[in-house]
């Protein structure tokens, strides 16, 4: 079931739309070390949309190795978009892979920052997605 937020916008409908436009956009650009081009890119499309997203690099929650993606929020409900997480040779979040976003908790997103940095710093997902509202 699809959550309408306040505009009565479907926020999984558009992220998807937002994600086939990307992916049209830059086509043949290769997945490993894009993250910055495709969550930029992505970001000024949801922001156009007057989607509620923040584009959150890994290096400003403190960790020590660089990864970019964003966190869409709807009033009700988390959303973690990286297109290019399939770097990470993870098939546990298979949604992420196939799909490019997934709706997240608390434990989701602890469980993608392990992966996708392969350190176990502890940071709330709200507090992720306040602390970096660009």
């Amino acid at each position: 079931m699809n959550i309408l937020n306040i505009k009565n916008q479907n926020i999984e409908e558009i992220i998807q739309e937002s994600i086939k436009e990307v992916k049209e956009n830059l086509q043949g650009l290769d997945y490993n070390q894009t993250c910055l081009i495709y969550s930029s890119a992505l970001f000024e499309i949801l922001k156009r949309k007057h989607i509620l997203v923040h584009i959150i690099n890994t290096l400003d929650l403190g960790y020590f190795f660089e990864h970019q993606f964003l966190l869409v929020y709807d009033g009700n409900n988390y959303y973690l978009i990286d297109l290019t997480y399939r770097q990470f040779n993870d098939n546990s979040l298979s949604d992420l892979n196939k799909n490019g976003y997934i709706k997240i908790d608390n434990n989701i997103f602890k469980y993608y920052l392990k992966v996708v940095t392969n350190n176990d710093l502890t940071i709330n997902l709200s507090e992720a997605f306040i602390k970096n509202s660009r």
